[in-house]
């Protein structure tokens, strides 16, 4: 059952981090981020695990999403999608818009964004170490009610 996370899953989170993003933030930073009141973290626990989780900034009325991250063992099994659908509808009413960047080549990733209802409204050239990987910056405008959940 996806839940929050907090400081007590921080082994979990990087444990994944490493796995799933290849140590795209330190521990130290993990647990900055998951003790912060405007950083909303969640995740799929399982066992002592995590099979995925996904973060967001809030900034005012928007979420500026982080992080979606996928075990590699349990992707293609739409947890990424059910991950950041779970994202969205735990952002505080007062969000009214969410935000993103992605690799212009992670097709997989652009497909899912867009099939939520992202729209790539700008574009980042070189923003990633390979030289040729640009940022495409997606949004969401205008988000749901969240309270209607399940």
């Amino acid at each position: 059952m996806l839940r929050r996370l907090t400081a007590c899953d921080l082994d979990a989170v990087v444990a994944l981090d490493r796995v799933a993003l290849g140590g795209w933030w330190s521990a130290h930073q993990y647990a900055e981020e998951l003790g912060k009141s405007n950083t909303l973290f969640v995740g799929l626990p399982e066992a002592s695990q995590l099979l995925s989780m996904g973060a967001a900034w809030l900034i005012l009325d928007e979420a500026h999403i982080v992080l979606l991250a996928v075990h590699p063992q349990q992707r293609g099994q739409g947890l990424g999608r059910l991950t950041l659908t779970y994202l969205l509808h735990q952002l505080p009413p007062t969000i009214r818009h969410a935000t993103l960047e992605v690799r212009s080549q992670n097709q997989t990733a652009l497909h899912l964004y867009q099939s939520l209802g992202f729209e790539i409204l700008g574009h980042r050239p070189h923003y990633y170490q390979q030289p040729d990987d640009d940022a495409l910056i997606l949004w969401r405008r205008d988000l749901p009610n969240r309270a209607s959940y399940s």
